[in-house]
This record gives structure tokens, C-alpha cells and sequence, in this order.
């Protein structure tokens, strides 16, 4: 329950202490050499407003986004720490349809072992259309949440060995999603 005057106030202060926090996409106010992110490198400002809370107890944070370097920061946004690091983990999610991976690299890791089984020559891109077109409607087969699904993508490995996709059902608003997913193959039966 505070008003944006007293807000800006808040913030204006934080920012005269230098309170303000560079963070990575990842939301990291290190990179992944080690060194500190700095503004030039940043892609969010951050800063933490110690007090008042937000509603549920936790500080309420103060940031601002670009989507990359020498762009500018976008308008300045508010949420709790939790709701944060929530929209900096959906950002840097990757996805092949409704397939969700935690990064791009575990993605790209995905789709090259399943390149690396089949028998032909196929680029990443052209693996990634593929799978994303045998991905069933999970929102008519599943109407409840952490329930395990398996679908056949319709390649097939040079023992003549069927490729499926396993991973487990979420729903994420009114959305379906498979998190988490992974292949495996197995011989179809007739």
C-alpha cells in the first residue's frame, strides 16, 4: 500500500546509495567467465526496495529490461523477487512447440543426440519443424496437471527403432506444456 510519488522517492534514494544491481539475461550479476556485469553488458537493472513489502511479505523489486547491448532500458517495472527470477527463467526457456527446455543449450543438446541416431543427413532446423509437427494436442489429452505423456515423432534410428518424445504435462495459465522432455526410442510393436 504505497503510492508511486512515495515509490519514485523509494527508488530515487536507492539509486543515490547505488543500490542498483547489473544483471545477465540469466539473471546473474556475474557472467559466466566470472567477471561482475556492468551496464554496458547488463540486460536488466535491478534493484531491490527494501521497504515496504510487497503483500505477501517479500521486497519489492524495481527493474528495467533491453533485449540487448546498447539498446535501451525499457520502462521501469515492479514485482516481488519470486515473480522476478519467474519471468527471467521463462525469457531464457527455449521451446520446440510446446516442448519447454530450461535454456537454449539444453534444447540444441535435444535435438543432437536424436540427430546423431537418425539415418540421414538433417540440419537442426529442419530435426526442430519435424518434431514440432508430431506433437499431439496435449490440451485434449491430458485436463490434469504432472501427468506424464509419450509421443512417437515418426524418425527413426538405423536399427529401424522408433524415436518418442517423453516428458511431463504442466499447465502454465490456461496453456499446456511439456517440460522437461526427452527422447528415447524403442522397436514399435505390430
Amino acid at each position: 500500500m504505497i503510492s508511486m510519488e512515495e515509490l519514485k522517492r523509494l527508488i530515487v534514494s536507492q539509486i543515490k546509495t547505488n543500490n542498483i544491481q547489473y544483471l545477465s539475461a540469466s539473471g546473474q550479476a556475474v557472467g559466466v567467465d566470472g567477471s561482475d556485469i556492468n551496464y554496458s553488458d547488463a540486460t536488466y537493472l535491478y534493484l531491490v526496495i527494501d521497504n515496504p513489502t510487497c503483500v505477501t511479505g517479500e521486497n519489492i523489486v524495481a527493474w528495467q529490461y533491453r533485449k540487448m547491448y546498447g539498446a535501451k532500458f525499457y520502462s521501469m517495472d515492479f514485482c516481488s523477487k519470486t515473480d522476478f527470477d519467474l519471468l527471467v527463467a521463462k525469457r531464457n526457456e527455449s521451446s520446440i512447440g510446446v516442448l519447454k527446455f530450461e535454456n537454449h543449450c539444453r534444447k540444441q543438446v535435444f535435438l543432437r543426440e536424436i540427430q546423431k541416431i537418425v539415418p540421414f543427413k538433417i540440419g537442426l532446423s529442419e530435426l526442430e519443424e519435424d518434431i514440432k509437427k508430431t506433437i499431439p494436442d496435449i490440451s485434449t489429452d491430458c485436463q490434469s496437471t504432472n501427468k506424464t505423456i509419450s509421443f512417437e515423432t515418426k524418425l527413426i534410428t538405423v536399427k529401424r527403432h522408433h524415436i518418442y518424445v517423453d516428458g511431463k504435462v504442466s499447465k502454465r495459465g490456461s496453456k499446456f506444456i511439456i517440460i522437461n522432455p526427452h527422447h528415447r526410442t524403442a522397436k514399435k510393436s505390430l
